[in-house]
């Protein structure tokens, strides 16, 4: 049986740390990429190989930077052998802003670096992936691409919204290769990046969602995890919305729970 691998940018907290931890669950080997938090990175791959026996190398890039994005997958390959699932996690920093008092700097920075993140990433792994003939490419998106849930996200839900897109035209193109490509969109989740959210926004926000709570990270990792394995072998160009219900009721709060 194959022992596959895969990388998990981001990967030192939040969303990023559950699914390498996930994807150990299930037998694979980890590369858990960070930009900054060494520390966290390595309590990540200690609690892989202490709790799941399987291989996790903590490696530092910066996913915007083509250099160290090549170095990253020269380490994997030389670690692993191989490539077989990049989950393209890592949170390219936002500028929480009205339109209004955004500057052009700003909202550069975010789209810009989301793509520029998706494109490197993906052309570097895509040929061990053919190599191998088997791939699965996940990218993480956010419900603020389809439209505002929260204000101050216009930089960020752009940048996802043409991410969801890019998702697309890669899984048409490498289809024939038995590469997969899809999108998690991920509602608010509890974790170090929404611990400055207000609390009347974040109540809000549960009122919207039918499910009504905010995820923990693990409750998305295992939507990554399946679009990561063999059950989705058939499922390519697609976004699944793990985000407990509110993208259905965005614009129209479900109804309160029945009394009795």
């Amino acid at each position: 049986m194959i022992r596959r691998s895969a990388i998990v940018t981001g990967a030192s907290k939040g969303l990023g740390a559950a699914t390498a931890k996930a994807l150990a669950a299930r037998g694979h080997d980890v590369v858990v990429n960070y930009n900054s938090d060494a520390a966290g990175a390595e309590a990540v791959c200690k609690t892989i190989t202490e709790q799941h026996g399987t291989r996790a190398l903590a490696v530092q890039a910066d996913v915007t930077d083509a250099a160290s994005v090549d170095g990253m997958i020269e380490q994997a390959l030389s670690a692993f052998r191989r490539i077989d699932i990049l989950v393209n996690n890592a949170n390219i920093r936002h500028y929480q802003k009205a339109f209004v008092d955004l500057s052009l700097e700003e909202f550069e920075h975010k789209v810009h670096g989301e793509m520029r993140a998706a494109f490197l990433l993906t052309q570097a792994v895509l040929p061990t992936m053919t190599r191998q003939g088997w791939g699965r490419l996940v990218y993480i998106s956010t419900e603020h691409a389809d439209g505002p849930i929260s204000p101050g996200m216009i930089s960020s839900g752009t940048a996802k919204a043409a991410l969801n897109t890019f998702m697309k035209y890669i899984a048409h193109e490498v289809g024939k290769r038995n590469i997969t490509a899809n999108t998690v969109q991920c509602g608010m989740m509890n974790t170090p990046a929404t611990a400055h959210v207000p609390g009347p926004i974040r109540e809000r926000i549960i009122g919207q969602t039918p499910l009504s709570f905010i995820a923990e990270p693990e409750d998305v990792a295992d939507a990554v995890c399946f679009f990561a394995g063999d059950d989705s072998r058939y499922v390519t160009g697609a976004t699944l919305q793990a985000n407990g219900g509110l993208g259905i009721s965005r614009l129209c709060p479900p109804n309160p729970a029945p009394t009795t």
